[in-house]
């Protein structure tokens, strides 16, 4: 397992976390997200800014929350739900 950079991303729009990451399409990774504003994943091509679809990860009181991506995954895309505010994920290597 290799941890890498921390991925910062926006309310504004969707940012591709294998290309911010550095993580080959298809390789299995983990996302943990280390800020406290909820963060929406979806996987495919870029969504448009305003999609709602996908997976939420929020941390709730002091929970740590994680969401492993397996191999063989299409893009995955992250964007913070709340508006006006940034979110840090730490991307680790499976």
């Amino acid at each position: 397992m290799a941890t890498l950079d921390d991925v910062v991303v926006t309310s504004t729009e969707f940012t591709s976390l294998n290309v911010a990451a550095g993580v080959a399409v298809g390789q299995p990774f983990e996302i943990q997200l280390k800020s406290i504003s909820p963060v929406n994943l979806q996987e495919g091509s870029k969504p448009s800014d305003d999609s709602k679809r996908g997976v939420v990860i929020s941390t709730k009181g002091n929970d740590i929350r994680l969401s492993r991506i397996p191999s063989e995954s299409e893009e995955i895309w992250a964007r913070c739900l709340a508006d006006g505010t940034t979110a840090t994920l730490a991307i680790t290597e499976l």
